[in-house]
């Protein structure tokens, strides 16, 4: 309870089972009950706890387009902090879909510029000169030491160049993997993506602009409508 007697957390777990950990929302005085719930008064209860203060782990530095491997801390979180010289279009790719862990990107002043579930589709993000913290963090559910395996592209220096009228032979390895690829389109321009083959149901194309908006989208395995691009460059 809080000391306006709002309930922070409650829990009917076996006093065998580990604790949760509990963010606090603000800074004051809190209280602790411990209460039965239909249990005879006879005999007496026993129980043994202990209140363990969390610190969150040290913020790391991000190598971008790197495939990076970590562990969320005891509170459930996980940050790092990257720098742009330029303006910059930034994907993130999640090579393991940890259900429930969740991230956000923040610039220097601690707003949200982007946010979303990790292992779940994301759309690019088109990020200004600055320093950055990309955070990772979870419900008190899941289990301490949770792993994640992610990679923050720079998409305008991690994507491929593109030809056109050439056929292009790839393999998404791990299969949780994403390839990226740019091409420089004039306005007025016509293009169309023609797939080879079959594959997998949900892997899937995406055509964004360098401002990061959605042009297309669709399954791998069939072709694609005809584009007339506007002056996206």
């Amino acid at each position: 309870l809080d000391t306006m007697g709002q309930f922070i957390f409650s829990s009917s777990r076996n006093l065998t089972q580990t604790g949760a950990v509990i963010n606090l929302p603000t800074t004051g005085t809190y209280y602790v009950i411990w209460d039965s719930v239909g249990v005879p008064s006879d005999p007496a209860v026993d129980y043994s706890l202990t209140f363990r203060a969390i610190a969150p782990p040290a913020t790391v530095p991000l190598v971008l387009n790197a495939v990076t491997n970590g562990t969320l801390g005891d509170d459930g979180s996980l940050s790092y902090q990257f720098a742009l010289t330029g303006s910059s279009l930034l994907w993130m790719d999640a090579l393991d879909s940890v259900g429930g862990v969740n991230w956000q990107i923040l610039n220097s002043t601690g707003n949200v510029v982007r946010s979303g579930a990790l292992g779940s589709n994301s759309s690019p993000v088109n990020l200004a000169v600055g320093s950055y913290t990309l955070r990772f963090y979870a419900p008190a559910a899941l289990p301490i030491s949770t792993g994640i395996s992610f990679k923050l592209a720079n998409l305008s220096t991690a994507a491929t160049i593109l030809a056109t009228n050439t056929q292009v032979n790839a393999t998404l390895d791990p299969g949780s993997n994403a390839d990226a690829y740019r091409f420089a389109a004039f306005s007025g321009d016509s293009f169309q993506f023609k797939s080879y083959g079959a594959a997998p149901v949900g892997v899937n194309w995406y055509l964004y602009s360098q401002a990061g908006v959605l042009v297309g989208s669709g399954p791998v395995g069939s072709d694609s409508a005809v584009y007339r691009f506007a002056p996206y460059g």
